[in-house]
Order: structure tokens, then C-alpha cells, then sequence
């Protein structure tokens, strides 16, 4: 039977999609990140084989409901945003998801689409268990370590982002938001929880 462009790039996508793995942690890790997981998974073309597609749709459901595997689950399940954009065919593509529960268990399943909007059949779905809660290594906003977060500590970090002064140990409690690097935005989020009441420091897990 002939198939139609449509039919024959979703044929492509359910043969390159068909599996969806789990990134484990590296070795001597016991768990992901708190309430993380990565997921890994080959991307598809366009067509057929050959091209790329033009995005992806993650999704997960609690383990207690079952795999997820029929289109009413994927209709009901939790979405995922941020997801990367397709490498071309065969590439290997990834995705750090958070958001989740510590050390609970979830089912995942991806589907991809083309700038017509046709959706590849769904992967299979491995289950997953998110990180559960690490103790941080170090007092997070604490940058001089003397056992106190205050006016000292902002100064330790102006100066050691803008005056050439000493990184702090480890240097990654200079990333006071976490959000990967250290900058401006860090300064004013300590001075922001120190003095008006914001978020407090955040631990950053290397």
C-alpha cells in the first residue's frame, strides 16, 4: 500500500521515537538532582529518515496511574515545558526535567511534530524516579563561611564578581538564584532576601 507524505513521515517518527530512555546518574551518583530527571531519546526527521522536526511535546503521569500509553493518559498527563528544539535525524537529543516531587516515581512519553502539526505516534514510556533531597555541601549564601548571611556577604560578592577579589568556596555559592552563572542578578537577590524579604539563597548541586 502506498502511503501518503503525511503517513509516510509519521511512519519514520514512530520507528526513531520508539525509544525514549532514561539518562542515569553518572557513575558513583545515587540519584538524579533533586526532584530531577533526564531524558534521552534519538531524534526523527521529517521525513522519514532525512530532515528534522519541528518540536517536541514531553509528557508525565504519576506511576500509580501506569504507563503512559494510550491517548486519553496523554490527553490527561502533566506537560512539560521548555523542551529542546529537534537536532537533525538521528542526533541524540536530552532534557533535564524538574518541577517534580522528590524521589517519586513518573512515567514519561514523548511525541514529535512537524510544522504541519502532525504529531508522531507516541514513544514507549520508562518510568523514572526523581532525585529526592540532597543536604547542600555548603551554607548558600553564606560566602565568607562565618557562619552568618548579612550585609558582609553581599560585600564579599560585589567584590569578588567586580573587584578581583577571592572566589568563594566553592565558587558555585556565587550562584545565588542558580541559574548557572554568577552576575548582578545574584547581588541583588541576596540584598533582596536580606532586606526585603525574598527568596532565600539557593544550593547549587554540581
Amino acid at each position: 500500500m502506498d502511503l501518503t507524505p503525511t503517513q509516510n513521515r509519521i511512519v519514520g517518527q514512530v520507528i526513531l521515537l520508539l525509544f525514549l530512555l532514561l539518562c542515569l546518574p553518572a557513575f558513583g551518583e545515587a540519584q538524579f538532582a533533586p526532584g530531577k530527571v533526564v531524558l534521552i531519546w534519538t531524534a526523527p526527521g521529517d521525513d522519514n529518515y532525512t530532515g528534522q522536526a519541528t518540536g517536541y511535546d514531553i509528557r508525565y503521569q504519576s506511576v500509580a496511574i501506569g504507563p503512559l500509553d494510550t491517548e486519553n493518559e496523554w490527553i490527561l498527563a502533566e506537560t512539560v515545558e521548555g523542551e529542546p528544539s529537534p537536532s537533525p535525524a538521528g542526533v541524540t537529543d536530552s532534557m533535564e526535567i524538574g518541577g517534580l516531587g522528590y524521589a517519586v516515581s513518573y512515567y514519561f512519553c514523548i511525541r514529535a511534530y512537524d510544522q504541519a502539526g502532525n504529531y508522531s505516534p507516541m514513544s514507549n514510556s520508562p518510568v523514572a524516579v526523581s532525585g529526592d533531597y540532597i543536604e547542600c555541601p555548603y551554607e548558600a549564601g553564606d560566602l565568607d563561611r562565618d557562619g552568618n548571611i548579612n550585609i558582609f556577604d553581599a560585600t564579599f560578592l560585589i567584590k569578588y564578581l567586580y573587584l578581583q577579589g577571592d572566589p568563594p568556596d566553592p565558587a558555585i555559592a556565587a550562584d545565588i538564584n542558580a541559574s548557572g552563572e554568577s552576575n548582578i542578578h545574584d547581588i541583588v537577590d541576596l540584598l533582596s532576601f536580606l532586606y526585603y524579604d525574598g527568596d532565600p539563597p539557593e544550593c547549587v548541586y554540581e
